[in-house]
């Protein structure tokens, strides 16, 4: 049975489309004044390449947070530029890491400044590495690779799998 206290909590209102369409999406912004929204980057391309039929200064929203898939850093600047004092903060997550593994948004240290191009910072409890996946070595600072993550909320395996999970 799924809980209903996110919905309780800290006097908020929760607004939740079961379908989208960039249209209804807009019109709750409005019509509910909300100033904190979850969204995926193709939407926030759709809301930059969109010819608004209000000013967007109307809207009461002031940070969104992205995740789901990479956000260039031309298209946070477009979307902060057609939206103007409105947040951009990135996450990182799988759900083998109760989704959440990498935000500018870390409740037990507040909010960390967000920078175009990056998700942002570890959250506590958690340990990370960077390694290349060819030779499992550790890689230095700004070289890609490949994301380990260590911490109690790591999921310890997947159901038929024969060996735990590296």
């Amino acid at each position: 049975m799924p809980s209903l206290q996110p919905f309780y909590i800290s006097n908020h209102l929760h607004v939740h489309c079961f379908r989208y369409n960039l249209q209804d999406f807009l019109a709750i912004l409005l019509k509910h004044g909300v100033t904190f929204a979850p969204i995926v980057p193709p939407i926030l391309l759709q809301l930059v390449k969109t010819d608004l039929n209000f000013d967007p200064s109307k809207l009461k929203l002031k940070s969104v947070l992205t995740a789901a898939a990479p956000l260039g850093i031309e298209l946070q600047r477009a979307f902060e530029a057609k939206f103007p004092g409105v947040e951009v903060h990135q996450a990182y997550g799988l759900t083998e890491y109760s989704c959440v593994t990498i935000s500018h948004c870390d409740p037990s240290n507040g909010r960390g400044p967000s920078k175009p191009g990056s998700v942002g910072f570890r959250l506590s409890g958690l340990e990370l590495k960077f390694r290349d996946p060819s030779t499992g070595l550790s890689l230095p600072a700004n070289t890609p690779g490949e994301i380990c993550v260590r911490g109690e909320s790591t999921m310890k395996g997947k159901i038929r799998l024969s060996r735990p999970m590296d």
